[in-house]
């Protein structure tokens, strides 16, 4: 698979292949494709956290318990 990139990114890959911290162009993107699966993750598991909180605070407004706000 060719991979064509902006100007900018193919730089920064160059820039890291020169600096021996990857082998290859493909490792470079491999590594890219990783960080952003990663963040995605952590914004889904953040997301879902929120969900959980707000629901929790629904039902225990629902149920009268909430304390007023100060």
């Amino acid at each position: 698979m060719a991979h064509q990139v902006p100007h900018d990114v193919d730089q920064r890959i160059k820039a890291y292949l020169a600096s021996g911290e990857y082998a290859t162009e493909d490792d470079v993107l491999r590594d890219a494709i990783r960080a952003l699966d990663a963040r995605s993750k952590a914004y889904e598991d953040e997301r879902m956290r929120f969900r959980r909180e707000l629901q929790e605070s629904i039902e225990q407004s629902e149920r009268g318990e909430l304390a007023p706000m100060a």
